[in-house]
């Protein structure tokens, strides 16, 4: 399930329901893209106000289409984390911001991981629980960065990660020994 499929652009009683915390909500939206959704977030969140609902995930939609905008990042995320009315969303907030910091493989990405996974370990169903476990430990070979690189979507992570798992087994080193993620000869 990606942005596209989630609350902002159903109606507002979709907006209401639980959202999946095994999801991956950060592949990358184009400029249009994100700007269509944050549009979509905003009449959600005055549907929500409106009818004195829960809006969280509307402001979770806000929040992605922002930081694909360039307009958010620790400071919304702690915002989303202090308004949530329950440990489900955040554990999703928690969830989404690692995996936005992992779409640009950026550092900090595995701390908001494990948080949000730790958040969450109760409260995943169990295929989802092994889901995520597996994609969070994949992830880890990807050597995050303090400057961002282009975003890449999960298939695209989770290749990439493969590949350096496959490449420094053969090495008989850890993914992270002395690699640079500049450094594409090894």
């Amino acid at each position: 399930m990606g942005i596209d499929s989630v609350c902002c652009a159903q109606p507002l009683a979709a907006c209401q329901k639980e959202l999946p915390l095994g999801d991956w909500y950060a592949d990358p939206l184009a400029h249009t893209g994100a700007r269509a959704v944050r549009q979509q977030a905003h009449r959600a969140l005055q549907q929500a106000y409106t009818h004195g609902t829960d809006s969280f995930h509307a402001r979770l939609m806000t929040f992605i289409a922002d930081y694909w905008l360039g307009r958010s990042g620790a400071t919304a995320h702690q915002t989303l984390v202090l308004t949530a009315s329950s440990d489900s969303q955040r554990a999703l907030a928690d969830l989404v911001f690692g995996q936005l910091l992992m779409s640009r493989k950026c550092s900090g990405a595995y701390e908001w991981l494990e948080s949000g996974f730790a958040k969450a370990a109760n409260l995943f169903r169990a295929d989802e629980y092994f889901r995520v476990l597996k994609r969070h430990t994949l992830l880890r070979a990807l050597v995050p960065a303090d400057r961002p690189s282009m975003p890449q979507n999960l298939a695209s992570l989770l290749e990439e990660a493969r590949v350096i798992s496959r490449l420094t087994a053969c090495n008989g080193r850890s993914s992270h020994a002395a690699w640079s993620p500049e450094d594409t000869v090894g």
